[in-house]
């Protein structure tokens, strides 16, 4: 049995297709404002780690007996992850007029600090 979010999947499981087709099926069965992304894949009632996924996607769908995917819009995705970028920017940006303070306060160790906040947001929103 094949699952996305919580509802039965209508088509069939061929049993040569692996997890990572039935995946990519599940996502591109839409149209392309409707695609999605799957954020978490249960097997058999079991989350599936990030350590075990590219065993299991690699597996033949018919060796689990019920197979879960959860999904996401993308459009939605890419919204709230853009949001999150444009937040950690305008902290970046306090941290970075705090440092220019500091260093002119002759704060150096201080200033130091703010600057590297400001390369670890810079690195996250990378």
């Amino acid at each position: 049995m094949i699952l996305v979010n919580d509802e039965p999947y209508a088509p069939a499981c061929p049993s040569d297709k692996t997890v990572r087709a039935v995946a990519q099926a599940v996502c591109t069965s839409a149209r392309p404002e409707q695609r999605r992304l799957v954020v978490a894949l249960y097997c058999d009632g079991q989350a599936v780690s990030d350590e075990q996924l590219d065993a299991i996607l690699d597996r033949p769908a018919s060796d689990f007996g019920r197979i879960e995917f959860q999904t996401q819009p993308v459009g939605a995705m890419v919204r709230a992850t853009l949001e999150q970028a444009v937040e950690a920017v305008h902290e970046a940006d306090a941290l970075r007029l705090a440092a220019a303070d500091l260093l002119d306060a002759g704060d150096q160790p201080a200033a130091m600090k703010k600057l590297q906040a400001f390369f670890e947001l810079w690195r996250q929103v990378q």
